[in-house]
């Protein structure tokens, strides 16, 4: 823009390449083919923790929000007690200090900081529902994790599925290209 007030653009054009593969991606930037990247989530640490790129990285805050759905309609999940029970073994503090390196923050809820209804803790109690009556299905077969084809989401998984897996729940991750996923979403056919 010729009229901008601060004067005209100190560049002729800028061309935005769209690569899928992460690891491609870096190392594009890192051979100087790239002149800004998105840090992919497992090269974080890369970066992160070399000091030639200390002071070169800008860290913004953003919306973006993982989480783990499950399926309520299906057995054993549908009962409440048991979805509280194993939510009790997932520890989102270790996955934001091992995966995500501490670039994260732990809701309770779908509500981030900063927005009028953020809850600072969870809403229910585990305890509260490990004597109760209600809990009379526990978990007797492996549980089916289904996921869309995502580096970074898949290192989440396996993680879940090592806590889970601690408190002896067995895990099987599934992982799907994004068309196959929405639709196995859609079916409800994942736990």
């Amino acid at each position: 823009n010729s009229f901008y007030f601060l004067g005209e653009p100190k560049l002729d054009k800028i061309s935005f390449r769209i690569i899928k593969e992460t690891l491609f991606i870096s190392s594009e930037f890192r051979r100087g083919a790239l002149d800004i990247m998105e840090v992919p989530g497992p090269e974080s640490a890369y970066y992160l923790d070399n000091p030639d790129w200390q002071g070169q990285l800008q860290i913004q805050n953003n919306l973006s929000l993982y989480y783990l759905g499950f399926n309520c309609s299906r057995a054993p999940l549908n009962e409440i007690a048991t979805r509280v029970r194993l939510s009790s073994y997932i520890h989102p503090e270790n996955i934001i200090q091992s995966v995500r390196r501490g670039r994260s923050s732990a809701l309770y809820g779908p509500i981030p900081p900063g927005i009028e209804g953020h809850r600072e803790t969870a809403l229910l109690s585990p305890k509260a529902f490990f004597s109760s009556a209600s809990d009379r299905t526990w978990i007797n077969r492996p549980l089916i994790l289904i996921q869309s084809a995502n580096e970074e989401t898949l290192e989440l998984s396996e993680i879940l599925q090592y806590q889970l897996a601690q408190s002896g729940i067995p895990v099987k991750i599934i992982e799907l290209e994004w068309s196959a996923f929405k639709e196995r979403l859609r079916k409800g056919d994942f736990d």
